[in-house]
């Protein structure tokens, strides 16, 4: 049950989520000094003036703001809908999506989030059009890592993402994935079947999308940071140089994320030219389950002792 005061707590959150001038350091800035962002938003003028610059940028901020009755009646959709909302400072919300430096400010989750802190989280994404080959080794991989109780992520597309998650389920495993759209709307239409697989085995889909917001091209980027940031390292099966791939590889490279690729079998293909750039920039290649499995839990016993070694 959704309280009063929370459901406007949530509102201040979306409708300044909407405002593409408000980001993460300006509302933990905000917090900081008014407590909540209720408080802030009510603020004298010359207060906020100095974080909303120019002036005109808080005259926006405040005409979002008249539409919170709006804000509330949503929210209260969604709490019908079964929808959780996670906001960067609330319980709930992933640590390791917090410590990136372009975290979303709310995250919308239909399921069940795990704790990323106690289970290890890998990506395993990449081209919708790929070789028998990266599929097949795509769902092994999955079905291998999920069935050690490591979470699998991805983005839901067709292709690689989806064999990802059909690898996880079949696995009995723990899936994630991070919509670019709204999570009360599933795209593409064709991976409903998969999506409700998702839940009914405990897993969850996400986004940081509201149900008002227009699905273009640049969401699919944005959403690859997400997916990125919530896994300890990533899977990249096949892709090409100008794909969307490219992007999740990007992020997880700029985060500090390790980077794993698998080993292409046949060179000349398009959708080798990425795997083989990534190589070149430092990934490793991973050639079957196996050595992904090796691969993937060396890294948890790594961050293990470096995690003793600091608390010495």
């Amino acid at each position: 049950m959704v309280t009063t005061s929370l459901r406007k707590h949530y509102a201040y959150w979306l409708a300044l989520s909407e405002f593409k001038g408000f980001n993460h350091e300006i509302a933990i800035d905000l917090l900081n000094r008014y407590g909540s962002l209720e408080k802030a938003v009510k603020a004298p003028a010359n207060e906020l003036a100095e974080l909303f610059t120019p002036l005109s940028k808080l005259n926006v901020v405040k005409e979002i703001l008249h539409d919170l009755a709006y804000f509330e009646e949503m929210i209260l959709e969604m709490i019908s809908d079964g929808i959780s909302i996670v906001t960067l400072i609330g319980e709930g919300y992933p640590k390791i999506l917090s410590k990136i430096p372009n975290p979303p400010l709310t995250l919308f989750v239909r399921g069940n989030l795990p704790n990323f802190d106690k289970k290890q989280s890998v990506a395993i994404v990449g081209t919708r059009n790929p070789s028998e080959y990266a599929k097949d080794l795509t769902y092994k991989i999955a079905k291998k890592l999920a069935s050690m109780g490591i979470i699998i992520v991805s983005g839901l597309a067709f292709g690689i993402d989806s064999q990802a998650h059909l690898g996880a389920l079949d696995a009995n495993g723990m899936t994630i994935a991070v919509l670019p759209s709204y999570v009360g709307n599933v795209v593409p239409k064709t991976n409903i079947e998969i999506a409700n697989r998702i839940l009914d085995s405990g897993g969850a889909l996400v986004s940081e999308y509201l149900p008002d917001v227009e699905q273009t091209r640049d969401k699919y980027v944005r959403r690859n940071r997400i997916i990125a940031a919530l896994s300890e390292s990533s899977i990249i099966a096949e892709g090409t140089i100008k794909s969307g791939t490219r992007h999740q590889a990007r992020y997880a490279q700029e985060i500090g994320r390790p980077l794993f690729v698998l080993e292409p079998i046949d060179k000349t293909l398009p959708t080798s030219q990425l795997p083989i750039l990534l190589k070149k920039e430092g990934a490793k290649f991973v050639k079957d389950e196996v050595s992904a499995l090796k691969a993937i839990t060396s890294l948890r016993r790594i961050k293990t002792i470096q995690t003793k070694l600091e608390g010495i």
